[in-house]
C-alpha cells in the first residue's frame, strides 16, 4: 500500500485516498521520520506550508478541537484533535499504539487519535466520532476511518489489570479481544477494540479500513516500544485538507 505519489516510506488507505484534497499517510522506519516533529516533520512529508497542531499525549480521552490557525506552543495534553480547517496539519506519535485518522467529507472535518489501551479503555475511538457529530453535525454512517500500523495480538502480552480496566470503564469487549495462549497469557488485539468502538458510534463497516500491519512483527519498518524498548524514534500519522 505505498503510494509513490508522495515521499517514498508513506504508507496510505485507499478509502482515504479517493477523498479529493484530502492528504493523509503513515510514516515508516523508511521515511526518516522517527525522530522529527512539528514544522521539520510537516516538510519532510511534503506538508511544510501547512501548520500543525502542537499535542502532548498523555494516555488519556481528551480531544482538542481547533478553529483557528493552531499556535506554535504550548502543547495541549490530548490524545486527538479535530478541525474543519484546510491547510491545517494533524499528527500523531505512536511507537506501537493505534493511529485512528477519521474524515466526514460531506462537512469537511477530520480528526486523529492516537489510542493505545488507556485510551480504548476510555473509548477514544467513539469520542473521536462523537466529537465530530457534535461539533461539526458529521453523520456519523458518513464517516470514514482508517486505522494504521499498531502492535498486534500476535505481540502484545498484557496484564489481566488491562482487561479490568475495560470493564471498569463500561467496556465490553467482542468476542476476540483478549486472547489466552497456552500458557495462560493474556493477549489485547487493539485493532480489534477499535473497530467496536467505531461500530458502536455508528461507522459502517465498510467505512473502516485498517493496514493490519503489526509494528513488533515488521522490524525493517516500523519502530516498536514493546520489541525495542523506550527510545526517541516514532511512527507518525498525519492527515490535512490540501484544498
Amino acid at each position: 500500500m505505498i503510494d509513490n505519489s508522495i515521499p517514498s516510506g508513506l504508507l496510505t488507505l485507499p478509502i482515504l485516498r479517493r477523498v479529493p484534497g484530502l492528504r493523509h499517510g503513515f510514516t515508516t522506519r523508511l521515511s526518516g521520520t522517527g525522530r522529527l516533529e512539528g514544522e521539520a516533520l510537516a516538510r519532510r512529508i511534503g506538508l511544510g506550508r501547512f501548520p500543525p497542531v502542537p499535542l502532548t499525549q498523555v494516555h488519556g480521552d481528551q480531544i482538542v478541537v481547533v478553529r483557528e490557525k493552531p499556535p506554535r506552543s504550548p502543547q495541549t495534553e490530548a490524545d486527538a484533535v479535530a478541525t474543519d480547517l484546510r491547510r491545517t496539519l494533524l499528527l500523531i506519535r505512536t511507537a506501537d499504539c493505534v493511529p485512528i485518522l477519521l474524515v466526514d467529507p460531506d462537512h469537511g472535518a477530520i480528526a486523529a487519535c492516537h489510542a493505545g489501551w488507556r485510551g480504548i479503555s476510555l473509548g477514544i475511538a467513539r469520542i473521536g466520532v462523537e466529537t465530530l457529530v457534535r461539533e461539526f453535525r458529521s453523520a456519523p454512517a458518513r464517516i470514514l476511518a482508517g486505522i494504521g500500523p499498531a502492535i498486534g495480538e500476535c505481540c502484545y502480552q498484557v496484564g489481566e489489570e488491562v482487561r479490568e480496566s475495560f470493564h471498569s470503564n463500561g467496556q465490553e469487549p467482542a468476542e476476540g479481544e483478549f486472547l489466552e495462549d497456552r500458557d495462560g497469557r493474556l493477549r489485547l488485539n487493539l485493532r480489534l477494540a477499535v473497530v467496536r468502538q467505531l461500530r458502536q458510534a455508528g461507522v459502517p463497516g465498510d467505512r473502516i479500513q485498517s493496514l493490519g500491519l503489526c509494528t513488533a512483527c515488521h522490524p525493517d519498518w516500523f519502530y516498536s516500544r514493546r520489541r525495542d524498548g523506550a527510545g526517541p524514534d516514532r511512527l507518525h500519522a498525519f492527515l490535512a485538507w490540501e484544498s
